[in-house]
């Protein structure tokens, strides 16, 4: 009963940090690294480059000591707006996630549904193991489905159309928003017109407007 005791009380504390990478990274990084992914070693698992895109899976820490998966694509020709210039993403500390999704439950969330899952608990350490444990098999299949989308353009093309045309709020508070990575996308395709016709409704930062406005027509 003692050691019951001591259990039940230990699984009542928050995880530390450190326990909670340790964790992560016992369960995450041994089925990442057969589909070619590497930890930084905290919260982020990412692909090397191919065609100019970088695949990663992030643990999302949250308020109200949970946390959630989210996955997308880091885009070598997709600079961030940061101040009044551009920020590239081409090194592996400056990684960023450009066009990305989460579990449907956090998507959810945003318009004022009840998160009851689709969560980890960092409640307790075997609290914490099991609802990891959980959150992973239950989207593995869908964060799967979702990077065999993106091996191309054209298929990143379709991700970022279906975004900007949900119904959901989720996708209207990305940053980047859905329609800043496309233009880029159509841009890369040689769409030029169709990308300007993006950049006139979502370029208002009058620093860097001249600067993407020659990244998109390549002048």
């Amino acid at each position: 009963m003692k050691n019951a005791n001591i259990t039940t009380l230990s699984n009542m504390n928050l995880v530390d940090t450190n326990t909670k990478i340790e964790i992560l990274n016992s369960i995450l990084t041994p089925s990442l690294t057969d589909y070619g992914f590497k930890s930084n070693g905290e919260y982020l698992w990412f692909t090397d480059w191919q065609n100019g895109i970088r695949k990663i899976v992030k643990y999302e820490n949250l308020k109200g000591e949970h946390g959630t998966l989210i996955w997308g694509v880091c885009l070598d020709f997709v600079p961030m707006i940061s101040a009044n210039s551009l920020k590239w993403n081409r090194t592996e500390k400056s990684i960023s996630l450009h066009l990305f999704d989460s579990t449907e439950e956090y998507a959810n969330s945003f318009d004022g549904k009840k998160m009851t899952d689709g969560v980890a608990s960092h409640w307790g350490k075997i609290t914490f193991e099991k609802s990891l444990k959980n959150l992973f098999l239950k989207n593995q299949d869908k964060i799967q489905k979702w990077f065999l989308s993106c091996d191309s353009l054209t298929g990143l093309i379709e991700i970022a159309n279906n975004q900007i045309n949900s119904q959901k709020a989720y996708y209207r508070f990305h940053h980047p928003n859905p329609q800043y990575v496309l233009m880029f996308l159509l841009a890369k395709i040689g769409q030029t017109d169709e990308s300007m016709k993006i950049f006139d409704k979502v370029i208002t930062n009058l620093t860097v407007k001249d600067k993407i406005r020659k990244l998109i027509t390549n002048e």
